[in-house]
C-alpha cells in the first residue's frame, strides 16, 4: 500500500532462503523509497518447483539472492530457468555479496558465458559509468565519481556482445552489468553491501562516496518499473553569483555582456544579493542593466553578510534577522522595481539548525539554496540517505534545502540531474573573467551531459520542483517541498492527484487552497496529505498558509557594528573591483581583512 492508501501496480518479487541478509533487507527497503513495493519471498518457507518458479519470473520483475539460494538450486535447474526465460521473457536482478565457486558458477549461466569469475579488489577509488548507445546510466554515462576507500567485489568478464557493463571500478572490472538474453533482460550486480538508506548520517560525503551501493539498484527499478519510480518531472536548472551589487561591472562581470549571453544560450542568472546593501542600489541601474526577467533575478545572501550571522544558536536573534533580510529585499523592490525570489543563500553555506527553524518560522522564504544540506553544527545525526536521493532535503522543520554545487566538476551536476534533483550553478565573480570563456565552455559541456534542462530564477525552480509516480491508470502521487507549489499534469487525460508535503506536527498549518480555492487536508506521521483532481494538461497552484512568527523586538545595532559592516563592504568591493587582477595584491588584501576579523571567506581570483 502506498501513503495515499491505495495498492500499487507491480511490485518487485525478492527470492531468498531464510534468514533475509541485511543487503536483502537493505535492498527492500531502497526499492520502498524508490516508490516500488517489494515482496520477500522465502523459498524455504515456500519451495517451488522449477516450473513454478519460472513462471513466476517470467510474470513480474524479480532479485534473486544468489549467496543464499545457490545451496538451494542445483546448477542445472538454473540452466532450465536461464533457459526458459530467455525464450518467455522476464527482468531480473542477480544480487551476490559474497565471492565463492558457486556463486560464479551461476552467475556464468545467468548470463551464458559473459561472468566468469567474482574476484575481489582490496580497495578501488572511482565508480565509473561508461558512456555507450542507450546507457541505462543516463546522465551518469562518460563520468566517474570518488568512492571511500573499502574492499569491492567485481565481476571478470568474457568477451560477449550481449553484455553491457553499466558500472565498473576500472576498465575490465566490472560491477553492474545487463545482458540481453532472448526475451529476458538479466542483471548482475555485484557488492559487499547494499547502503541502507535509512541510517542516519554523519555527513553528505558518506552518502556520496557510498554511490556504488545504491545508484545500481536505482538502474534496474527504473529501467523495469519507469514512471511507477518517484522522479521529478521538471529539470530544473539555475546560475547563481554571490555578492555583487546591481551595478554594471563588479569585478570580472560586465553584466549588460553576461545578460546578452544568457539571452543568446537561453540560461538564467541569479544574483545572490546581500541585503544590507539595498540602500545603495540605483533605479536607474535596474532600468538599463537588469529588466530581463526571462534571464535575470535576484534572490537574498544573507542579512549584513556578517561572519557566522546565521550558525549562531540564538533563535530568536535568527528569527529577526530572517525578516530584516526579507524587509531589505521588499524595500529594495518597492523603491527600484527589481522584485526578488524568495530563496535565500547563506553567507560562506554555514548555517545552524536554529537558522532553519528561524527560516521557516519567519514566512519569508520558500526555502534555501546551498552547497552542503547538512548543518555543520549537528550533535547528533538526523539526515538519512533518503532523504539525500531528494529534489530537496526537507528533514528540518519541512523547510527545504536546494543543493548547488561549484562550476569545478561537470559529473557532480550529472548526479543531481540523474537524481531528478534541480541543477544549480554557483560561482563568484572571478568565474567570469576572460569574457564570460569559461562559462560557455562548461555550459557547452552541461548542454551534453544533462539535456532537457529548464532555466528559470531559483523561485520558480523550486515551486516547480516535485517527486511524482503512478499508482494506477488516472491517479497520481506527488510529493512537493515549497509552500508556493505548480504543477502541470503531463497526461492528456485528468489525474487524481493525491498530494504529500513533509510538515512535522509541531508546524501549525492554517490553511491550504488549489487553485485559489480551500481544501481539507489530513495527517499521516510527519506528512500532510490532500486529493485534488487535475484537467489533462491541466496547471494547478497549491498555497500552504501556516502560521508564521513575527520579528519580535529588534535589538537596536550601535554604531560602531554598521560602521564595521559598512567597512568590511567597501574592503570586499575595493578587492574585487580593483586587486582581484593581481594574485600578490589580492592575497595582501584577503591576509587583511582576516587580520582585521571582517571577511567572510577568501574568493578564489
Amino acid at each position: 500500500m502506498n501513503q495515499a492508501g491505495h495498492p500499487l501496480a507491480g511490485s518487485l518479487q525478492i527470492y531468498h532462503a531464510a534468514p533475509a541478509s541485511t543487503a536483502v533487507l537493505n535492498l527492500s527497503k531502497l526499492s520502498t523509497i524508490i516508490g516500488v513495493t517489494p515482496e520477500l519471498i522465502d523459498l524455504e518457507l515456500r519451495p517451488l518447483t522449477v516450473e513454478e518458479w519460472v513462471a513466476r519470473l517470467t510474470s513480474a520483475p524479480s532479485v534473486l539472492d544468489i549467496d543464499s539460494l545457490v545451496a538451494m538450486i542445483d546448477t542445472s535447474a538454473w540452466r532450465v530457468i536461464t533457459k526458459e526465460l530467455a525464450l518467455s521473457g522476464g527482468t531480473v536482478l542477480a544480487l551476490a555479496t559474497r565471492r565463492g565457486e558457486l556463486q560464479a558458477e551461476v552467475l556464468n549461466i545467468l548470463s551464458q558465458g559473459g561472468i566468469n569469475a567474482i574476484p575481489h579488489l582490496d580497495s578501488a577509488e572511482f565508480v565509473h559509468f561508461p558512456t555507450g548507445p542507450g546507457s541505462l546510466a543516463a546522465e551518469l554515462c562518460g563520468n566517474r565519481y570518488h568512492r571511500s576507500q573499502r574492499a569491492a567485489l567485481a565481476l571478470e568478464i568474457a568477451a560477449h556482445d550481449p553484455l553491457e557493463t553499466v558500472m565498473e571500478f576500472n576498465p575490465g572490472q566490472s560491477s553492474f552489468v545487463r545482458v540481453k538474453s532472448g526475451s529476458a533482460k538479466v542483471f548482475v550486480w555485484t557488492t559487499y553491501a547494499v547502503f541502507d538508506l535509512d541510517r542516519t548520517l554523519a555527513s553528505e560525503l558518506e552518502f556520496e562516496e557510498g554511490l556504488d551501493e545504491y545508484i545500481p539498484a536505482i538502474i534496474f527499478l527504473r529501467s523495469t518499473f519507469g514512471n511507477r519510480c518517484w522522479h521529478n518531472p521538471h529539470h530544473g536548472a539555475n546560475l547563481t553569483i554571490d555578492d555583487p551589487l546591481l551595478t554594471r561591472r563588479y569585478g570580472q562581470i560586465d553584466f549588460p555582456e553576461l545578460l546578452r549571453l544568457a539571452d543568446e544560450l537561453k540560461f538564467h542568472v541569479t544574483l545572490a544579493f546581500i541585503p544590507w546593501n539595498h540602500w545603495r542600489t540605483r533605479e536607474r541601474n535596474i532600468r538599463r542593466y537588469f529588466g530581463q526577467p526571462a534571464a535575470f533575478s535576484l534572490c537574498a545572501h544573507g542579512c549584513d553578510h556578517s561572519k557566522n550571522e546565521f550558525r549562531s544558536p540564538h533563535y530568536a536573534d535568527l528569527l529577526t534577522r530572517s525578516h530584516l533580510a526579507a524587509e531589505r529585499m521588499d524595500r529594495q523592490q518597492q523603491r527600484t522595481g527589481m522584485p526578488w525570489d524568495r530563496l535565500m543563500v547563506c553567507p560562506r553555506e554555514d548555517y545552524s539548525v536554529e537558522a532553519l527553524q528561524a527560516f521557516a518560522d519567519s514566512g519569508q522564504f520558500l526555502g534555501l539554496s546551498n552547497t552542503g544540506c547538512i548543518p555543520r553544527d549537528m550533535a547528533s545525526p538526523v539526515v538519512r540517505g533518503s532523504d539525500l536521493l531528494l529534489p530537496a532535503l526537507d528533514a528540518f522543520y519541512g523547510f527545504p534545502i536546494f543543493k548547488r554545487h561549484y562550476c569545478s566538476n561537470i559529473a557532480a551536476f550529472a548526479m543531481s540531474a540523474f537524481l531528478g534533483k534541480p541543477v544549480i550553478l554557483v560561482e563568484h565573480h572571478a568565474y567570469f573573467r576572460d569574457n564570460n570563456r569559461l562559462l560557455q565552455d562548461f555550459l557547452n559541456r552541461l548542454k551534453t551531459t544533462c539535456r532537457g534542462l529548464h532555466w528559470s530564477g531559483l523561485a520558480d525552480l523550486a515551486r516547480q520542483s516535485c517527486q511524482v509516480r503512478r499508482i494506477a491508470l488516472g491517479m497520481l502521487e506527488l510529493r512537493f517541498f515549497t509552500d508556493e507549489f505548480l504543477f502541470q499534469n503531463p497526461d492528456s487525460e485528468s489525474s487524481m492527484v493525491y498530494f504529500l508535503r513533509r510538515m512535522p506536527p509541531d508546524r501549525k498549518i492554517e490553511s491550504i487552497s488549489v487553485n485559489g480555492v480551500p481544501i481539507s487536508l489530513s495527517r499521516k506521521g510527519d506528512f500532510i496529505c490532500f486529493v485534488s483532481k487535475v484537467d489533462g494538461s491541466g496547471t494547478v497552484r497549491v498555497s500552504v498558509n501556516r502560521t508564521v512568527l513575527g520579528a519580535g523586538k529588534r535589538r537596536p545595532r550601535g554604531g560602531v557594528y554598521q560602521a564595521g559592516i559598512g567597512l568590511r563592504r567597501w574592503l570586499t568591493e575595493f578587492r574585487d573591483n580593483w586587486l582581484s587582477g593581481n594574485s600578490l595584491l589580492l592575497g595582501l588584501a584577503n591576509w587583511l581583512m582576516y587580520r582585521l576579523r571582517l571577511g567572510s571567506c577568501n574568493f578564489k581570483k
